[in-house]
């Protein structure tokens, strides 16, 4: 039987690359609005990455002043396998985002 859930994240984040979310099998998924901010000022790389065909396509790239906020209303629609990647120049970025996943039978 389909179901459906969400997931909420949040988290600081350290310096260089972290995922942020994989779909898992048997799931379709749409990440909700996501947001970056840090006190500091620093480069941030959002990242999708596709698993079939393989690829990887950099959303945006942005240099952000101190206390800059990022608000990305996208909505990127993910299959299994999947997944979301950002790359912070800096650690404290502060990271949320919400994930609405829909199961299906496998």
């Amino acid at each position: 039987m389909p179901g459906f859930s969400r997931i909420t994240y949040q988290d600081t984040l350290g310096a260089g690359t972290t995922v942020l979310y994989t779909c898992p099998t048997n799931v379709t998924a749409t990440i909700g609005t996501v947001r970056f901010n840090n006190p500091a000022a620093y480069n941030i790389t959002f990242t999708v990455n596709r698993a079939n065909p393989v690829s990887s396509v950099d959303a945006y790239t942005f240099t952000l002043a101190a206390g800059d906020v990022v608000v990305d209303s996208t909505g990127y629609q993910l299959k299994f396998g999947d997944s979301i990647q950002v790359t912070t120049s800096i650690g404290g970025t502060n990271c949320f985002f919400e994930v609405n996943q829909n199961a299906y039978p496998g």
